[in-house]
């Protein structure tokens, strides 16, 4: 496994070459990746790649991640996000990728087909579900279980009301009581 988050161009096609059977690939430096795909799909066909570039397959994008997180622990009134927040996120996502993806999604990216594969593991950033799915209920269960602060608070309860004096529950330091 290769994860990059450091500059363009930095891994040969010989270290690639080098990798064990299906290695996981991402190159994360943008605007150029550590090795790009072209170059890599040249020197290996068995490897799942993803970029933070949106014209490749597999983009990570904090997109996906940040509305869950943040929409997660203003439910739950969480005063910090933990690494249970972020798995639940993680996984949230993971299961988009198994359900069959929409129309409008195949035609924003000019596609016939899109099913979980090499060349789908993570969502596409205008996939409408991301807006609908509720990784919170994932929270919920687990803020029972870990003694997480304050009951959840419904989705269409306006944020004056989930936190009084305007206190959002994020900036612990505060006093949101």
């Amino acid at each position: 496994m290769f994860i990059g988050v450091s500059g363009p161009d930095l891994i040969s096609e010989e270290m690639l070459a080098s990798m064990a059977p299906r290695p996981v690939v991402f190159a994360l430096s943008n605007p150029v990746p550590e090795i790009r795909p072209e170059v890599a799909f040249r020197v290996r066909n068995d490897m799942v790649m993803a970029t933070g570039r949106s014209d490749y397959p597999n983009q990570v994008n904090n997109v996906l991640g940040f509305p869950f997180i943040f929409r997660g622990a203003l439910d739950v009134r969480a005063s910090r996000i933990n690494e249970d927040m972020q798995i639940a996120t993680v996984n949230a996502l993971r299961a988009l990728t198994h359900e069959p993806v929409p129309r409008s999604v195949l035609d924003a990216y000019g596609l016939e087909r899109l099913e979980f594969g090499p060349d789908y593991i993570i969502p596409k950033p205008l996939d409408p579900r991301l807006k609908r799915e509720d990784p919170n209920r994932r929270w919920r269960r687990r803020r029972l279980n870990r003694g997480w602060p304050g009951p959840p608070t419904p989705p269409t309860t306006p944020l004056s009301e989930r936190h009084p004096r305007g206190c959002l529950a994020l900036f612990p330091r505060r006093d949101c009581r």
